[in-house]
């Protein structure tokens, strides 16, 4: 490699001041390829020549048999398009990168839900005071018996900012030492006495509908679901029959089955529904934090090291 040039390619799509930054950073020998800088085939071609990707290029860029890609770094913490690769190319995640950000919209959503910011802001664009009647419906996240699906960082991070409102939580996982319930027999039993169920599992085949009609049907019916994991680990069907019978108290949706949620999806117009776009692990900071991490895992790979968040692309995670 110190021998010639090292090729990257950057799959993201970078403010000119961030290009910048990730230039003045590179290692002394690399240069680095955008893709909007190019067109047409020649991003394919680049990609083929390059050593190490940033960013999430399309999977069948991975399968050339003309590549000499030896790590990829993913600007994602979900990485399914790429789990049926037929090569053996070293991929990393961003896991662990969005849990702050992912916890507040969360919580976010569930205040605005109890304390009818949601509707206060409806009120607002129509300039429409009706002050005193919201009190009567407005509730607390103040001690609300929480169940979190998921052990990860997200989940903790949730966990950390929820014991600040004296919740009451319970992880569900099925290794976790920390986790109170470890079966979906377990989880269903709770389910009852639970106020608000918050998703944050990723997804994989074992996941896939985790979040299913029975479980739905165990609830109170001013109980809240969340979910800040994957589209797919919700049966979302059951998730709107729930919601449009009323027999959930209502729902905060970072992720959705297809996304964007088309324009003639039913959640649009559900009762009690905050919708975040799948912004959950946004911030203003968040594609200067990328490309940070991924300029320290390539001198870890320059230095001979493994990158940090290696996934497992068979195992999900």
């Amino acid at each position: 490699m110190s021998e010639r040039t090292i090729k990257l390619f950057i799959h993201a799509l970078l403010s000119e001041e961030n290009k910048k930054f990730l230039r003045g950073r590179l290692p002394a020998g690399a240069t680095a390829v955008f893709l909007d800088e190019l067109t047409g085939p020649a991003r394919r071609e680049e990609f083929a020549r390059a050593d190490y990707a940033y960013g999430n290029p399309p999977a069948d860029w991975l399968e050339g048999e003309d590549i000499r890609l030896q790590w990829v770094q993913l600007y994602s913490a979900g990485f399914s398009e790429y789990q049926q690769l037929g090569r053996s190319i070293p991929v990393s995640n961003l896991h662990g990168f969005f849990a702050r950000p992912c916890a507040e919209t969360v919580v976010g959503g569930i205040l605005a839900l109890y304390r009818k910011i949601d509707e206060l802001t409806l009120l607002k664009s129509r300039k429409e005071w009706i002050g005193s009647a919201l009190r009567a419906r407005m509730k607390l996240l103040h001690g609300k018996k929480v169940i979190l699906l998921g052990t990860g960082t997200i989940a903790l991070a949730i966990r950390e900012i929820l014991v600040g409102f004296r919740c009451e939580l319970s992880l569900y996982g099925r290794t976790h030492p920390e986790a109170r319930f470890r079966t979906k027999q377990e989880l269903l039993a709770a389910l009852p006495e639970a106020d608000i169920l918050i998703n944050t599992l990723p997804g994989t085949v074992k996941t896939k509908g985790f979040v299913s009609a029975d479980l739905l049907q165990a609830m109170h019916p001013d109980a809240i679901v969340a979910n800040i994991g994957r589209g797919s680990t919700v049966d979302e069907p059951a998730l709107l029959r729930a919601l449009q019978e009323r027999r959930i108290g209502g729902a905060v949706l970072d992720v959705y089955a297809q996304e964007p949620l088309p324009v003639d999806s039913p959640l649009w117009n559900c009762p009690n529904v905050i919708l975040t776009q799948h912004t959950g692990g946004g911030s203003a900071e968040e594609e200067r934090g990328k490309i940070s991490f991924f300029l320290e895992n390539l001198s870890r790979v320059l230095a001979g090291d493994k990158p940090l968040n290696l996934v497992d692309l068979r195992r999900g995670y």
